[in-house]
Formats: structure tokens, sequence, C-alpha cells
């Protein structure tokens, strides 16, 4: 039993010695949500290009998957959809600012499903450290969303930007706080097993 439950300790260390990459993430969603915070607009018109770029390419490998399977039960409707994907991503990019407020609603969506992709995690890993933080994420992707869409289609050119660094800062801070958990269980599960250890070599003595 003790061989089982020593091993299990020395899986769990291995597991949070990772820690520092999720500060290291953390950290990094935390500086792009201030700059995007500080030049909302600016956000606002990269998400648009982004958003751009992103039908293009769909549009491209769907126009691809489209004349490889020509003649074949749908590829009409492949045809089709690729086509819309790839106008819509060139009007994005010809009208960056008529797509802004396309881009705020695709962006409220966005945020009600990280929301309830964050608010699932925190349930599975509670209540182990770090889960109240995803879980004050999670409301705060909804609330988000909320005011998003409540707001339109007035500053749709700010708020996009606003709301996409403000919320990318509140889930940095709940990674961050996950990391520093995980750093301190890594800390804790390392002192065990080194005690562990170190009965064993005394025992052996």
């Amino acid at each position: 039993m003790e061989n089982i439950k020593s091993l299990v300790e020395v899986r769990l260390r291995d597991s949070t010695s990772r820690w520092g990459w999720v500060v290291a993430c953390g950290v990094a969603f935390v500086a792009i949500g201030i700059v995007a915070f500080l030049w909302p607009a600016t956000a606002s018109i990269g998400i648009t290009f982004a958003l751009a770029a992103l039908f293009i390419a769909s549009g491209c490998v769907g126009l691809v998957i489209a004349f490889k399977l020509k003649g074949t039960e749908g590829s009409f409707a492949r045809f089709t959809q690729a086509i819309l994907s790839i106008a819509a991503g060139v009007l994005m990019y010809r009208y960056p600012a008529m797509g802004l407020v396309g881009v705020a609603v695709a962006l409220a969506f966005f945020l009600f499903a990280e929301g309830a992709v964050k608010w699932q995690i925190a349930n599975e890993i509670r209540p182990e450290r770090g889960w109240g933080g995803l879980f004050f994420s999670s409301m705060c992707s909804f609330f988000l969303g909320v005011i998003t869409l409540w707001m339109l289609p007035f500053s749709a050119v700010t708020i996009p930007g606003i709301l996409f660094g403000a919320n990318l800062v509140v889930g940095g801070a709940a990674v961050l706080s996950l990391g520093m958990s995980l750093r301190r269980a890594h800390n804790e599960l390392d002192h065990r097993v080194e005690d562990r250890e170190g009965r064993r070599l005394r025992r052996v003595a």
C-alpha cells in the first residue's frame, strides 16, 4: 500500500512540475489583454482581420475538399459554402469597419462558449486549488458576452477590443493563479517524496 501511495505521489509531482509553463501562459494572456485594453480600436480591427483570414483559409480548404469530392453527394453544398466563406473573408478585409458589428456578435458568442468551457473545467477540478479563479473567470466571460450584445450596434469599434482585452486579463489571471497553485502543490509533493525517501534510506541503513 505504501509503495502504491509513493508511486502516486511521484506521478503527481511529475504532473505538477510543468507549473512554469502554466504561469508563463497566464502572464502572456495578461500582457496581451492589457495591450488590447489600452488600444481597443486597433485590437478590434486586428480581430476583424484575423477572422477574415480564418474565413479565407477555411474557404480555401473547403474548396479543395469540394473539388476532391466532386460528383459525390453534397458536393454542390460544399462548393457553395467554400465560396461564401472566401467571399466573407474578402469583404471583411475590404470593409473592416462594416465587419466590426459582426465581429462583436461573434465575440459575444465566443465569450459564451469560453465561459461554458471554463465553468466545466472549474467543476471538474473542484475542490482543488485554483478552481475558484476559473469559476470567477467563467462568470466574467458570460457577463462580458451579455454586455457585448447589449451595447450593439453602438461603439462596435471599441467594445470588441476592450472586452477581448478584459477577458484575456481575467482569464490570464485565473491561469496564473492555477499555475501558482500547481507550484505550491508540486513543492508539497516534492517535500513528501523526499521525506519518504529519507525515511526509507534510514531504515535500510
